[in-house]
Protein backbone atom coordinates (compact mmCIF):
# COMPACT_ATOMS: atom_id res chain seq x y z
CA UNK A 1 0.00 0.00 0.00
CA UNK A 2 2.64 2.30 -0.49
CA UNK A 3 5.86 3.67 1.78
CA UNK A 4 5.58 3.77 5.49
CA UNK A 5 8.71 5.70 6.11
CA UNK A 6 10.68 8.16 4.37
CA UNK A 7 13.47 5.39 3.24
CA UNK A 8 11.05 4.16 0.97
CA UNK A 9 9.91 6.99 0.08
CA UNK A 10 11.28 8.29 -3.63
CA UNK A 11 8.31 10.64 -4.66
CA UNK A 12 6.70 13.35 -2.56
CA UNK A 13 3.08 14.81 -3.51
CA UNK A 14 1.65 18.19 -2.51
CA UNK A 15 -2.25 18.18 -2.84
CA UNK A 16 -5.31 19.93 -1.12
CA UNK A 17 -7.25 18.49 1.87
CA UNK A 18 -10.26 16.20 0.71
CA UNK A 19 -11.49 14.87 3.67
CA UNK A 20 -10.90 11.43 5.52
CA UNK A 21 -7.17 11.70 5.80
CA UNK A 22 -5.31 9.57 8.61
CA UNK A 23 -2.10 10.58 10.28
CA UNK A 24 -0.20 8.87 12.90
CA UNK A 25 2.05 11.04 14.69
CA UNK A 26 3.59 9.05 17.15
CA UNK A 27 5.34 5.48 16.60
CA UNK A 28 3.34 4.00 19.46
CA UNK A 29 0.16 5.90 18.71
CA UNK A 30 -2.81 4.87 16.15
CA UNK A 31 -3.76 6.76 13.04
CA UNK A 32 -6.08 9.94 13.92
CA UNK A 33 -8.34 11.80 11.83
CA UNK A 34 -6.40 15.02 10.86
CA UNK A 35 -9.74 16.49 10.97
CA UNK A 36 -9.17 15.78 14.90
CA UNK A 37 -5.42 16.57 14.64
CA UNK A 38 -6.25 20.07 13.25
CA UNK A 39 -9.03 20.98 15.52
CA UNK A 40 -6.50 19.82 18.72
CA UNK A 41 -4.40 22.01 17.53
CA UNK A 42 -6.66 25.07 17.03
CA UNK A 43 -6.41 25.51 13.82
CA UNK A 44 -9.57 27.46 12.58
CA UNK A 45 -11.83 26.11 9.83
CA UNK A 46 -10.93 28.63 7.07
CA UNK A 47 -7.28 27.88 7.36
CA UNK A 48 -7.62 23.63 7.47
CA UNK A 49 -9.04 24.05 3.97
CA UNK A 50 -6.39 26.26 2.53
CA UNK A 51 -3.19 24.00 3.76
CA UNK A 52 -0.81 21.75 1.89
CA UNK A 53 -0.40 18.47 2.45
CA UNK A 54 2.41 16.68 1.88
CA UNK A 55 2.08 12.78 1.02
CA UNK A 56 4.72 10.08 -0.15
CA UNK A 57 2.86 7.50 -2.04
CA UNK A 58 -0.44 7.34 -0.55
CA UNK A 59 1.06 8.12 3.43
CA UNK A 60 0.39 11.54 4.59
CA UNK A 61 3.83 12.30 6.23
CA UNK A 62 3.62 16.46 6.87
CA UNK A 63 0.78 18.79 7.64
CA UNK A 64 1.54 22.37 8.55
CA UNK A 65 0.72 23.13 12.61
CA UNK A 66 1.07 18.87 13.12
CA UNK A 67 4.31 17.97 11.83
CA UNK A 68 5.68 15.01 10.26
CA UNK A 69 3.97 11.65 10.56
CA UNK A 70 5.97 8.90 12.60
CA UNK A 71 8.34 6.83 10.49
CA UNK A 72 9.21 9.88 8.62
CA UNK A 73 11.91 12.06 10.43
CA UNK A 74 15.17 11.90 9.18
CA UNK A 75 17.72 10.25 12.34
CA UNK A 76 19.75 12.78 13.90
CA UNK A 77 22.81 11.75 12.52
CA UNK A 78 21.25 10.91 9.13
CA UNK A 79 20.63 13.49 6.55
CA UNK A 80 16.84 14.38 5.29
CA UNK A 81 14.97 17.15 3.72
CA UNK A 82 13.86 20.12 5.33
CA UNK A 83 10.11 21.25 4.46
CA UNK A 84 8.64 24.82 5.19
CA UNK A 85 5.60 26.38 4.15
CA UNK A 86 5.28 29.97 4.39
CA UNK A 87 1.53 31.16 4.43
CA UNK A 88 0.47 34.80 3.72
CA UNK A 89 -0.72 34.46 7.23
CA UNK A 90 0.32 32.46 10.05
CA UNK A 91 -1.31 29.83 11.08
CA UNK A 92 -3.31 29.67 14.03
CA UNK A 93 -1.79 27.58 17.22
CA UNK A 94 1.50 26.74 15.07
CA UNK A 95 4.64 26.48 16.60
CA UNK A 96 7.95 26.49 15.13
CA UNK A 97 8.55 23.27 15.77
CA UNK A 98 5.82 22.08 13.82
CA UNK A 99 6.26 24.30 11.01
CA UNK A 100 9.49 23.23 9.85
Amino acid sequence: SGPKTRNECMLLRIVSRSGGERMRIGIDRPRQALKSLLQDAGIPVWQREALPLVFCGDALAWVPGIGLAAGFAAPPTGTGIAIAWHPDEPVTGVTPDAVG
